[in-house]
């Protein structure tokens, strides 16, 4: 059953009417004094005692009036954005507790290295999905292909977390004239929220966002690239 929103209007109104509504009504004694434009599935029905002094204009919505959908809508967007906003906090919260060591050395060589990571994250985010891509369609790359797609997914989850890590680290370093940025619960508090609200801001925030992230998914590509050469096992001198 389709039920509409209805609207009525009653007394003496002087300024203009725009309304949006399922049913639009008058009373006996309406009194508009000015334009009226509504969007309704049907027309007005304006008893004949009411009195619109300046031009109607109507427009026709299919169905029910569509505003509650937008209402809800927008509760489901900032329930995802709070559910968002709680999910990075406690994942950099874990991270930094967890693993201290590493979250320090990656925040600091990506401080060290900013420029330089933030490109190698923007060329390995264009490369790798073509590259994934290549190797699904031989029959011998699918596994690496698939392998491949779950790391560069794993660690873009963990750049989208550790990139506020890094924006509370730098924030910090700068307003506490530190040498070092440091990655601690104190960046997380400070990163998270701040990122948080920088991205309300229209492109602006899309841009920091975006290349803290590539620094961060650089960093982490540059690190692991550097562990795995550290163990692979150097040749023995000839003769032994």
């Amino acid at each position: 059953r389709v039920l509409f929103r209805s609207t009525r209007i009653e007394g003496t109104i002087r300024g203009p009417v725009k309304v949006r509504t399922g049913i639009l009504e008058f009373g006996e004694s309406a009194t508009l004094e000015s334009t009226l434009a509504y969007f309704a599935p049907q027309e007005a029905q304006i008893p004949a005692t009411a009195r619109i002094t300046g031009p109607i204009q109507y427009e026709m919505t299919s169905g029910m009036d569509q505003s509650w959908l937008y209402g809800l809508l927008r509760r489901v967007g900032i329930a995802i954005a709070f559910l968002a906003f709680g999910m990075s906090l406690a994942g950099g919260l874990i991270g930094v507790t967890l693993l201290p060591k590493t979250s320090n050395k990656l925040i600091q060589h990506i401080s060290s290295n900013f420029g330089s990571e933030c490109l190698r994250g923007f060329v390995l985010f264009l490369v790798m999905p073509p590259l994934i891509f290549i190797l699904m369609v031989t029959l011998i790359g699918i596994p690496v292909a698939v392998l491949s797609g779950m790391i560069s997914l794993g660690f873009g989850i963990i750049s989208v977390i550790y990139a506020a890590v890094l924006g509370g680290a730098l924030f910090l370093k700068a307003v506490q004239k530190r040498e070092t940025a440091e990655a601690n619960w104190k960046a997380v508090l400070v990163g998270i929220p701040l990122l948080f609200l920088v991205n309300r801001i229209p492109l602006v925030g899309f841009l920091v966002n975006l290349i803290l992230f590539l620094a961060v998914f650089g960093g982490i590509y540059g690190r692991v690239w550097t562990i795995v050469r550290r163990e692979q096992p150097v040749a023995p001198p000839d003769g032994i």
